[in-house]
């Protein structure tokens, strides 16, 4: 019961009382749990959809990030959007996944790489994907749908739909449903 209520308590808090946060549901929040949204930016969440401990959701000035119904991040995930975000329905996340539109910029050799631009693209992953242990999902990607990343793996392009990603750059290991 007290669980039930500190659910709600959170969910009131983050999400309905801020207007740069929107649900088409309830959202479960767990403890320790940052969502920030800088000016212009926006966070949409679908129904059902549960935060676990410890993660964090930024959207960045004028960004956009979007997670689909029945999803779930893993504890301490982190996802971040300089510009855009948008992950289907039924995701589900291992622990320690991290998730970024966005690189620093290192062209300027009389910058440092601190002080110079960010590099935005966007990620897309579709629905019904498992994103393993400690995935990074980066710029510029795209996860099909009926999809799994194996624990470890960093995606750094764009795959179909019905495959099993693995490794350093993450590739194909496997169709699913074959």
């Amino acid at each position: 019961m007290i669980n039930k209520f500190l659910y709600l308590l959170r969910y009131l808090i983050y999400v309905k009382f801020n207007k740069s946060i929107k649900s088409n549901g309830i959202v479960l929040v767990q403890k320790n749990v940052n969502l920030r949204v800088e000016l212009g930016g926006e966070i949409v969440f679908g129904k059902n959809v549960l935060i676990k401990e410890g993660s964090i959701i930024y959207a960045k000035k004028g960004s956009k990030i979007t997670i689909g119904n029945n999803s779930s991040t893993g504890h301490h995930t982190e996802i971040s959007a300089n510009n855009y975000i948008q992950m289907g329905n039924d995701i589900i996340m291992g622990a320690y996944t991290y998730i970024t539109d966005s690189n620093h910029g290192y062209k300027d050799s009389t910058l440092p790489i601190r002080k110079q631009p960010m590099e935005s693209g966007k990620v897309i992953i579709e629905d019904n994907v498992w994103l393993g242990r400690n995935v990074m999902v980066l710029k510029d990607t795209n996860i099909g749908n009926n999809s799994i990343v194996s624990a470890g793996s960093i995606v750094t392009k764009e795959f179909k739909n019905n495959v099993i990603l693995a490794g350093i750059p993450a590739k194909i290991i496997k169709g699913i449903y074959e």
